[in-house]
């Protein structure tokens, strides 16, 4: 009996060729063309024009891949598309190959781009009969494939292919639906691109063209908080993927909600809470481009209730709470209600916005007031075996930061507060972001700095099983801006400053209204206009009102902080007097004669404001450099005084900064002689402790401390040479220490710290690298006089020499008499403070004036000749700096009167036949104020 033979098994038949195939071949039957060239259109079109496809490349043998170019003389954009129309399977009828199976029909076919040679190119395509996509390249003749996906792929199926090119990424899509994708070093837009076969194939493409791509826009997931009643504006589409030369417009198929309405306000969404609900909203939106695709995103609200809410606890059962474990009741007393709690509970708020803060009292129950078993704050709940907390545990007199993980308690932070008088504890939590902050009876705090947001939990309280007594609850916002100092614009002091640049303004919206504490702000042709004022510089805001074209309105804060320029050397200056409803610190920095002072209170990152008296930052209008050097010039006759005022570097807030200085100081050993005194110092010079460290989210670390021999001699000079993220201090020449941080150092603000109240450094520099002290060539655009003219009120900044003039408009022309208010701010030993009135003035270098001197407390009548001052008649008068001095000129032909405060006169009669009654002011290197100014 015959053998029979498989042809599934018989290795010299081709992939789904039969037996019967070759017999009939044998017998002079059609022959199967299975292995050939692929199938191609003799042109496409590229860009507009048209393309002639050419014929397959040669190979060397019969299984190489079969590669047919396209023959374009387009110069390819940054982007595009490769497309064709091909099949899954071979034409049977066209090949010969009608007996084949289905599987043996089945194809290949790729996208070839990048073509070097047949030994380097790149590709992207399918293999039916293994169900790949394959995205990949040949490179020195070896294949490599960079993304593959396997999925079943029928016979006889037509796939759109095309393969997608922006920059060095390539991705390829069937039918509209992405396959393989991958990211190469680099492409090659020179070289040619094609179509073919991995395995030799008759398979047939069409409908070839190459275009530009415009990449389908890509959405991502939108979070955003608000709170019951607020209508927010949310730009949607600046966290999704459009590409710069899409015109992506956002659309909305539903605008009622259940907690608002929805609507579009100059391509961005805009909601409108509802003012009696609270809770979470999915909000679906539609980006439509300009080809007509359309695009699903998702906005998800999260509205929490209004603050501030208060909890009396002054009803028999508690409201808007939500036990979850334990007991709970209220208790009313004679003074207060109160609310004792032995488990957890929630309160049914909705979650919190990222900001807030929680105030509350643990107490002693009524009955016992020595028994305080403690309580604690709830935060970040997400189940019971999940969650955050802080507060007091009672019973060992400590405040403590814990958690509860999976049912397991982690404690974080905790504290010794100690017994208390009256065995009440208030506490005040502050949540912000990641960080927080617990606030024991306005003194004592702990502090936590979590690696992921903690605000987006539930809200509650935790008590003792024994029984916790809380006062009545208060929860609300922190209602602070960002206060880091990263957070401010830096801008330049004394210069006008357009802040567009600064604010995204929305398309077709105007600003309507701004305001500033500080300085003056101008809107003009929606130009936003800022100038620094007088005397101040570092953080403040400015408050603008915008309004869109539907007549909807919206209020922004802009932070901003006016500095000098790098390099910078300032002078430590007491404050004087200053026109200023706002409290400015005590000390100040003078920078070319000019004094600037910085806002005594800031608001700190968790809430409330702190005193900075204690703190002199030296305020840039840029970011420092990557390598500079701090230098720090002190001088007392006491050398224990230059102890405990260290230099403050990478300032972001008042809870975190860095800081380096000398914290102890022992002195030489002295001698009654002078030689003795010269010998011992410099035989056994001063003995000084110096620390590194940083202030961390208010807690204070101690990084590195240092003791070394100085001879201070009664002059302490500090240089610490900042190079990125490395200090190396010096003191009076000598090597002191050095210390590496982790983070680069140039970002945050430079300046000093002291608790005295007479300071004992006197100048601060920010220099480049290893320079010397060049004051005078530094901040040169602040020398010379500046006149500052506001609504009846004229300031003086004076120049560091001579006489400062400022003549009054022709208003104040003609008459005989001018009466003005004067207020004289200086009182430094070497500039006597003084304020003139100018008349009979030729030029600035030839005029005569009256007015006061401070400094040597007389009134003066005067002439300046070829620039130098001639009294010609004074007389005494008691004056104090800062007060305001109304003084009036009488001119009378050649006779002058000057009479202070309707009191004292003086009169005084020139050569001149008549005295020009060209009215101004003038001071000496004194800074003044002149008011209410007015001619009889």
């Amino acid at each position: 009996m015959p053998k029979q033979v498989k042809s599934e098994s018989n290795p010299r038949l081709r992939g789904g060729e039969r037996l019967e195939d070759r017999r009939l071949l044998a017998f002079g039957g059609a022959a199967c063309k299975l292995m050939s060239d692929p199938v191609t259109p003799k042109e496409g079109i590229a860009l507009g024009e048209s393309f002639i496809v050419g014929d397959a490349e040669p190979v060397k043998r019969k299984h190489l891949p079969r590669i047919a170019l396209f023959d374009s003389q387009q110069d390819l954009p940054d982007r595009f598309t490769i497309e064709a129309t091909v099949n899954s399977s071979i034409d049977p009828l066209a090949t010969g190959c009608s007996r084949l199976r289905q599987r043996g029909l089945q194809t290949n076919g790729m996208l070839v781009f990048d073509y070097e040679n047949d030994r380097n190119y790149k590709f992207a395509g399918f293999d039916a009969r293994r169900n790949l996509w394959l995205l990949g390249g040949r490179f020195r003749n070896r294949f490599y494939v960079h993304d593959r996906l396997r999925e079943p792929i029928q016979a006889n199926q037509t796939f759109e292919l095309k393969l997608n090119i922006e920059g060095s990424r390539a991705e390829l899509l069937a039918n509209g639906e992405l396959k393989v994708s991958h990211s190469f070093m680099a492409l090659d837009k020179t070289n040619p691109l094609g179509i073919g076969v991995l395995i030799p194939r008759p398979t047939e493409f069409k409908d070839l063209t190459i275009s530009d791509y415009f990449p389908l826009t890509k959405t991502f997931s939108d979070r955003f908080r608000t709170v019951q009643g607020m209508t927010e504006i949310i730009d949607v589409l600046a966290n999704d993927q459009v590409a710069y030369d899409v015109d992506a417009t956002l659309a909305l198929s539903e605008t009622e909600f259940d907690l608002g309405q929805a609507s579009v306000v100059n391509n961005q969404l805009q909601f409108q809470a509802d003012d009696a609900r609270f809770g979470e909203q999915l909000i679906t939106y539609d980006v439509v481009d300009q080809f007509g695709r359309i695009v699903s995103g998702e906005l998800t609200l999260s509205i929490s209730s209004q603050f501030p809410i208060q909890y009396e606890w002054n009803h028999d059962a508690p409201t808007d709470l939500a036990l979850l474990q334990g007991t709970h009741d209220n208790l009313l007393t004679t003074h207060t209600s109160l609310h004792r709690l032995t488990g957890l509970e929630l309160l049914e708020i909705g979650i919190p916005p990222e900001q807030f803060t929680m105030t509350t009292s643990v107490v002693p129950h009524p009955n016992n007031p020595r028994a305080n078993g403690g309580g604690y704050f709830v935060f970040d709940y997400v189940d019971t075996e999940n969650y955050k907390y802080a507060g007091i545990l009672g019973g060992k007199k400590t405040a403590i930061i814990a958690e509860l993980r999976n049912g397991r308690n982690i404690p974080l932070k905790s504290h010794f507060i100690g017994k208390l008088e009256n065995y009440e504890y208030d506490l005040r939590l502050f949540v912000h972001g990641n960080q927080v902050r617990l606030l024991i009876n306005d003194q004592q705090y702990l502090s936590r700095e979590f690696p992921d947001d903690v605000s987006a939990g539930h809200v509650g309280l935790k008590g003792h099983r024994r029984g916790s007594i809380f006062k009545p609850l208060t929860i609300d916002n922190i209602n602070q801006p960002s206060v880091g100092i990263n957070n401010y614009h830096k801008v330049a002091v004394h210069e006008d400053v357009t802040l567009n640049h600064f604010i995204q303004l929305p398309e077709d919206a105007v600003i309507a209204s701004a305001s500033t504490p500080h300085g003056t702000i101008n809107v003009k042709d929606n130009e936003l206009t800022y100038r620094s004022a007088p005397h101040h510089w570092g953080p403040t805001n400015i408050e603008y009102e915008i309004q869109f074209a539907n007549g909807v309105t919206a209020n922004r804060t802009l932070p901003i902080a006016p500095g000098v320029n790098f390099p910078a050397s300032a002078k430590l200056t007491p404050f004087g007097y200053l026109e200023s409803d706002i409290v400015m610190n005590d000390y100040g920095f003078k920078i070319q004669g000019k004094e600037f002072f910085q806002e005594n209170q800031y608001p700190l990152p968790f809430g409330g404001f702190e005193s900075i008296t204690n703190f002199n930052l030296l305020f840039l209008n840029d970011t420092l450099p990557k390598d500079f050097d701090i230098v720090l010039q002190s001088q007392d006759v006491n050398e224990e005084d230059f102890a405990k005022e260290p230099i403050i570097f990478d300032y972001h807030d008042q809870l975190n900064y860095k800081f380096v200085g000398m914290t102890r100081v022992i002195g030489s050993s002295r001698s009654s002689t002078i030689i003795g005194t010269i010998v011992n110092s410099t035989m056994y010079p001063d003995r000084t402790f110096w620390t590194i460290g940083e202030v961390v989210n208010g807690e204070e670390r101690i990084l590195h401390q240092a003791r070394r021999n100085v001879n201070l001699h009664n002059n302490l000079s500090v240089r610490v040479r900042v190079r990125d993220n490395r200090i190396t201090v010096f003191a009076n020449s000598s090597r002191i220490t050095s210390y590496e941080f982790p983070e680069t150092l140039r970002y945050g603000t430079v300046g000093v710290y002291s608790p005295y109240a007479d300071r004992a450094y006197h100048t601060l520099s920010i220099l480049p690298a290893e320079e010397l002290i060049e004051a005078a060539n530094y901040n040169q655009q602040l020398n010379g006089e500046m006149w500052h003219i506001s609504d009846n009120v004229i300031e003086v900044q004076p120049a560091s020499e001579g006489l400062s003039v400022y003549m009054l408009p022709n208003t104040f022309v003609g008459q005989q008499q001018l009466t003005s208010h004067v207020t004289s701010l200086s009182n430094a030993p070497d500039e006597f403070a003084n304020a003139y009135i100018v008349f009979d003035h030729i030029d600035n270098e030839n005029f005569k004036l009256a007015g006061i001197q401070i400094g040597t407390q007389s009134i003066v009548i005067a002439e300046v000749k070829d620039g130098h001052f001639l009294p010609v008649r004074t007389k005494n008068y008691t004056m104090t700096v800062g007060q305001d001095i109304q003084l009036k000129i009488i001119l009378q032909g050649s006779t002058v009167t000057l009479i202070a405060e309707e009191q004292e006169a003086l009169s005084y009669t020139f050569t001149d036949d008549e005295l020009l009654t060209h009215f101004g002011y003038a001071t000496q290197k004194s800074p003044a104020y002149f008011k209410n100014t007015r001619l009889d």
